[in-house]
């Protein structure tokens, strides 16, 4: 026997039931009940099915947008890391970094000039301060500054150049032993 649809509740559907014996009555509720049974699964692995596809579609769009907030993170990071490392920016750029010491010495020096020299009010002549000594002091100390950034700023470029100097030679001494 071919199995078949469920019967709709209908007035000309109804009349039959009423002929319908109690075995053929419970026969056909079990046909209703599996075939609503089958409807059910198959919707529920449907939903199921398009839930999981948007459940792993939603969960690989955030640990992508992670990954690249991460990434971003991480690159933004050696940015700044390298913007601050003083040690390679002078190994870059030791005339520059020679030059901006000098600068700033000169500049701090001058600075420091104006703070310590006699205002035109008051009533010691520059002259008569001179001969005092109340300008003393300045001159030396502000040679001494520059004196100091400059050794220091020489002193790093003379490492850097040596350093590459030896590194270099190093390197030739390997390739010429490697030739032996």
């Amino acid at each position: 026997m071919a199995p078949e649809e469920p019967l709709e509740a209908t007035s000309s559907n109804h009349n039959r039931y009423d002929k319908l014996s109690s075995e053929e009555l419970a026969l056909e509720m079990e046909k209703t009940r599996m075939s609503l049974a089958g409807k059910l699964n198959r919707l529920e692995e449907e939903v199921g099915d398009k839930v999981r596809n948007t459940v792993d579609h939603v969960s690989g769009q955030i640990v992508g947008t992670v990954d690249h907030i991460a990434d971003t993170v991480k690159h933004s990071v050696a940015q700044v890391q390298s913007q601050f490392d003083l040690p390679a920016r002078i190994e870059k750029n030791p005339y520059k970094t020679l030059g901006g010491v000098m600068v700033a010495g000169l500049a701090f020096g001058a600075w420091i000039a104006q703070k310590k020299k006699p205002h035109r009010g008051s009533s010691i002549s520059s002259a008569k301060a001179f001969q005092t000594g109340a300008g003393s002091g300045v001159l030396p100390l502000v040679k001494g500054l520059v004196a100091t950034m400059l050794v220091t700023a020489a002193r790093q470029l003379l490492e850097t150049k040596v350093h590459g100097y030896i590194n270099s030679l190093q390197s030739k001494g390997l390739q010429s032993k490697d030739r032996l």
